[in-house]
């Protein structure tokens, strides 16, 4: 309904005539004044508007040194990136040592990974059963950990990996492909993750090298007994992969049953075809502790000796005296060999041999089995020193120790029965 003005009444309100009064002429200016004030706030929240983004752009430019008047900051001529920062180095390092993978019973044994910095716990295994057992670890790829599960009861072992990001988890090689008693005594793989070599042992004392590559599985060698004699072997045995992944290094502990003699033998073969590159003799009879120092050139401890041999041309040479020392480790740039001790003193201690001048340095007491993580730094088992015994007893603490400084860190406290350093891929 139409309003009309205060001062004038309804037609129907009006009792008698009177003089109309002049109608209400509008100012044509009066809208244009209603709309003035909203017209102003307008313009207002815009130009608010674009200040207020000309603010954020200045203040998200001067964050990248691109403030007007003021030169941003040089790259280095040499073009070297910062040195990232220790959390930087754990989260995404495109290549590195980043994680531990370990056994722990706790109480029943199951895998874990740990960064090398204490942080970032996981354990990616989910064993309720206490008759099961984790002898081996190892690394596949930067996020992929590899490890033999066995039973205490049936002696027979199923290889595994798993993904520490994703928690996918893998046969690689099925406990159903054995019968009892056949048990895996190592595995290894190679640096491209495409093949990987076990050995396994049956109810006789026979053993077995599989290679499995391509996804194909073929038996590669039946390993003599004892240089020809009724030895078995024991749990102890390493394979190795060279560099290239063309030939296989096997070192192995054997004992007499007869004499009950302990000592090693270590065979080469070649992956292509199964030929034995470097095998049993006299020679060989006490080599032990081989790891690959390029595609072609071992480096083994035989007769107390550290020996330096070219698999191809079969030369060799001896590059110190070696009594008392186990587990040797090639440093990441080749240039160190780090070992453990077991002196007179009966305190094992992390010992490292550089190639190049040929001398030894001794450093942290009560550690053994020592793995490179950096130049400085490696991982390590503490021992607990048995006064008057010829043995010590490991405490299964996981140790980090600088091997420059002598540091320590602790890592996991207790109950660790085996790791490996996520190794460093190019």
């Amino acid at each position: 309904m139409s309003e009309y003005p205060k001062n004038l009444v309804t037609p129907t309100e009006q009792s008698e005539p009177e003089m109309p009064l002049p109608e209400k002429i509008l100012d044509p200016i009066e809208p244009t004044k209603k709309k003035k004030p909203f017209i102003l706030i307008a313009i207002i929240v815009i130009v608010g508007l674009i200040l207020i983004a000309i603010g954020l752009l200045m203040f998200m430019n001067n964050g990248n040194g691109l403030v007007p008047g003021v030169e941003p900051t040089p790259t280095p001529e040499n073009g070297t990136e910062p040195t990232p920062t220790p959390t930087e180095q754990i989260v995404a390092p495109e290549r590195g040592y980043r994680y531990v993978a370990y056994a722990k019973e706790d109480p029943n044994s199951n895998i874990w990974v740990i960064d090398t910095q204490g942080g970032n716990q996981k354990k990616i295994t989910d064993n309720n059963d206490a008759s099961t057992y984790y002898p081996q670890v190892d690394w596949k790829a930067f996020d992929i950990v590899v490890y033999t599960e066995c039973s205490h009861i049936t002696n027979v072992c199923s290889i595994w990996q798993t993904s520490i990001y994703t928690g996918q988890t893998e046969s690689v090689v099925s406990a159903d492909k054995f019968v009892t008693d056949a048990a895996i005594l190592a595995f290894g793989i190679s640096e491209d993750g495409n093949q990987v070599a076990y050995i396994y042992s049956v109810a006789d004392g026979r053993a077995f090298v599989q290679l499995q590559k391509d996804g194909k599985s073929s038996t590669l060698k039946e390993l003599p007994p004892s240089l020809g004699r009724d030895g078995t072997f024991d749990d102890t045995v390493s394979v190795e992969f060279s560099p290239d992944g063309r030939l296989l290094l096997i070192t192995d502990p054997l004992t007499q049953p007869n004499t009950k003699q302990d000592f090693t033998t270590m065979w080469i073969y070649d992956t292509s075809d199964g030929t034995e590159l470097f095998g049993l003799g006299k020679q060989n009879k006490f080599a032990s502790m081989g790891i690959w120092l390029s595609n072609d050139t071992i480096i083994y401890k035989f007769d107390g000796n550290l020996i330096r041999k070219n698999v191809a041309t079969q030369g060799e040479s001896t590059i110190a005296v070696f009594d008392d020392l186990y587990n040797p480790q090639l440093s990441p740039d080749g240039n160190q060999i780090l070992a453990w001790k077991y002196p007179v003193s009966r305190r094992p201690q992390i010992t490292t041999l550089s190639l190049s001048t040929k001398q030894f340095s001794n450093h942290s007491l009560n550690f053994i089995e020592p793995d490179w993580v950096t130049l400085a730094d490696t991982i390590a088992l503490e021992t607990r020193e048995t006064t008057g015994s010829v043995t010590f007893t490991p405490t299964g603490r996981l140790m980090r120790v600088n091997v420059q400084n002598s540091s320590i860190f602790e890592l996991e406290p207790a109950n660790v029965t085996t790791f490996s350093v996520e190794p460093l891929r190019s």
